[in-house]
C-alpha cells in the first residue's frame, strides 16, 4: 500500500475496493457503491501489509453484497458513471438535450447491464448482457468524441474517459473470454 493519501485497488475478500492508508493507520475502503449520491467509506484496522486475506469490513450491521458487486468490470463501469455524470453537469443546459441524454442513458447502461447479467440464470445469457454493455461502451465514446468536436468537453476529459473506456472494455472481453471458456457453446452471437 502507498503512503498516506496514497490510493490503489485490492481484492479483500472476493469483491474489489479502493483502498487509502490514513494517518492513523487505518485503511479506508471505497467499494464502487455511491447510493444517493453520498461517498460509501469502511474503515477497518491493518495490522500487515499484505492486506488482500486480512480484511475484515465493518459497518453497521453486515452488509449483503451482491454477485455483480464483486465483478472488477462492474465497480470501473460505475467509476466511469459517475466521472461522465460530474462532465455533464457543467453543460449549458439549454443545448444538446438529447445526446446528454443519450450519453446519461448509455453511460449508465454498462452497469446495469453487467449487473443484470451476471443475475441471468445461464452463462449465454451473462454474455449476451456483456456484449450489450460493451455496445454501450463504444457508444459513450462515441458520444464523448462527438462532445469533444463541439468544444463541450475537453481534451483531457476526453483522454480520461477513454482510458477508463479502455480498461472496461479490457475487462468485458476477458470476462467474456473467461465465461466462453467455461462454457465453449457459448459463443458470440
Amino acid at each position: 500500500m502507498g503512503g498516506e493519501g496514497g490510493a490503489l485497488r485490492l481484492r479483500s475478500g472476493r469483491w474489489p475496493c479502493r483502498a487509502l492508508r490514513l494517518r492513523s493507520g487505518l485503511v479506508a475502503l471505497r467499494s464502487g457503491l455511491r447510493p444517493l449520491g453520498a461517498l460509501r467509506l469502511r474503515v477497518v484496522g491493518a495490522e500487515r501489509d499484505d492486506l488482500a486475506d486480512e480484511l475484515v469490513l465493518m459497518e453497521e450491521g453486515i452488509l449483503f453484497v451482491f454477485p455483480f458487486e464483486k465483478l472488477d468490470v462492474w465497480c470501473f463501469a460505475v467509476d466511469l458513471v459517475d466521472y461522465v455524470f460530474d462532465v455533464l453537469e457543467r453543460f449549458p443546459k439549454n443545448k444538446h438535450f438529447r445526446l446528454i441524454g443519450q450519453m446519461e442513458s448509455a453511460v449508465s447502461s454498462i452497469a446495469q447491464n453487467i449487473a443484470e447479467g451476471k443475475g441471468r440464470q445461464h452463462k449465454k445469457e451473462f454474455i449476451q448482457f456483456l456484449y450489450i454493455a460493451e455496445g454501450s461502451l463504444f457508444e459513450v465514446l462515441t458520444l464523448a468524441i462527438l462532445f469533444r468536436r463541439r468544444d463541450l468537453i475537453t481534451e483531457k476529459e476526453l483522454q480520461k474517459i477513454r482510458k477508463q473506456s479502455e480498461l472496461i472494455d479490457r475487462k468485458l472481453r476477458g470476462l467474456i473470454n473467461y465465461l466462453r471458456t467455461k462454457d465453449p457453446k457459448a459463443k458470440r452471437p
